[in-house]
């Protein structure tokens, strides 16, 4: 007899070649993501039909579709390597987020400076056939960070598309981590199969997507939580669950507990946090199809609203009646804070246009605290995950 044990949990996970065909072959590279929550549940859809019977008893139900879902957490942080892509990556893509290559660059002759913008503002090339988004800006030392877009810059005069900005490349392009971005449209459809090992009892999932939720605060470290929606492989559910594959690369590097955060809203607020929470909110669904032996095609995100929940430790005096001017009028500021430091170990977290639309006291020790709720507004870039 084998017994199953609580700790003794996996997950793999493996984007779908085809959505809603379950990946069979799951090598060491779709392994090793470090978590500390693994819950998978199927949700057997009961059929009842009721008939007229000479009898008070019920009548037997039949079982129709088999949605599944999985609950996962981890720590959020990077790869602890330059130019390695973090484990997070399967769960960001799951969550539709698309991955872009950040450079930097050293410019030189830089007009309009002031005009850029983190997260909304594009450059490109005069021949219109490289563009890049920009997301940081060194004016210290005259170097520009962009996500790739389309094509290549090379040492050449670029602009922005609203030619307030002009500058000259002066460098060949450096490697500088990798950008995450919302995405909507067919680059949004891809779903994903999981191979759990839950106590040692087999359950897997296929055609899923996920929603993402991911906290800093000021008592731990950053986390994120990931809630996958899919269909349940009926035929191996609860069996007893196989061997990994070897050559697993662990996710077990401990970055440094998150200080100096650099917290900001809008051009001058730093606000005194207790904790950030943001929701992608993702709202996802399972595409019912009577053409499948399942009833289901694959999940698919059809709606996204994102949030975000900042926590002030207590509320300042001098500036609480701004801020409430600020939710009255519907406001809208760019948020950014950082997780972690230096190269391999930072992600930087930048929301374009957040808009108050909610402000609450409570009584955090014997301090009125506040909480700011916040809107996550933009054209698939209302939230941006700079791994630097």
């Amino acid at each position: 007899m084998s017994y199953a044990l609580f700790g003794n949990k996996q997950i793999g996970l493996k984007q779908e070649t085809q959505s809603g065909v379950q990946e069979t072959e799951l090598g060491p590279e779709c392994y090793g993501l470090q978590v500390t929550e693994i819950t998978a549940a199927a949700e057997p859809e009961v059929i009842e039909q009721e008939t007229f019977k000479g009898s008070l008893s019920a009548s037997p139900a039949r079982i129709g579709k088999i949605p599944a879902s999985a609950s996962l957490a981890g720590e959020l942080k990077n790869s602890g390597e330059a130019g390695k892509l973090p484990k997070i990556d399967a769960i960001l893509q799951a969550a539709r987020f698309a991955r872009r290559d950040v450079f930097c660059v050293d410019l030189s002759n830089e007009t309009g400076l002031d005009k850029l913008i983190n997260g909304k503002t594009v450059i490109k090339n005069a021949a219109g056939n490289a563009k890049g988004l920009v997301v940081g800006i060194d004016t210290e030392n005259h170097k520009l960070y962009y996500a790739a877009i389309s094509g290549t810059f090379a040492v050449e005069g670029i602009s922005s598309i609203d030619s307030q900005f002009t500058a000259q490349i002066n460098s060949a392009l450096t490697a500088a981590g990798y950008l995450y971005n919302p995405s909507s449209g067919e680059n949004s459809e891809g779903t994903y199969t999981l191979s759990i090992s839950d106590g040692g009892l087999k359950k897997e999932i296929y055609g899923a997507a996920c929603t993402l939720t991911m906290e800093t605060s000021a008592s731990g470290y950053p986390s994120w939580t990931a809630t996958f929606t899919g269909i349940a492989n009926k035929n191996t559910w609860g069996s007893k669950a196989g061997a990994t594959p070897e050559g697993i690369e662990q996710e077990n590097h401990l970055p440094a507990i998150v200080v100096e955060s650099n917290i900001k809203i809008g051009a001058d607020y730093a606000p005194i946090t207790q904790s950030i929470q943001i929701d992608l909110g993702n709202e996802v669904t399972l595409i019912e199809d009577q053409n499948s032996p399942t009833w289901f095609r694959h999940a698919l995100v059809v709606k996204r609203t994102g949030t975000a929940t900042v926590n002030l430790s207590v509320a300042d005096l001098e500036q609480s009646g701004g801020l409430y001017q600020k939710l009255f009028m519907g406001e809208i500021a760019a948020m950014s804070f950082k997780i972690g430091e230096g190269t391999g170990n930072q992600i930087d977290v930048l929301l374009p246009a957040v808009q108050y639309t909610g402000i609450s006291e409570s009584d955090n020790n014997s301090l009125l605290a506040q909480a700011l709720t916040l809107k996550l507004t933009g054209e698939d870039d209302e939230i941006l995950l700079w791994f630097r």
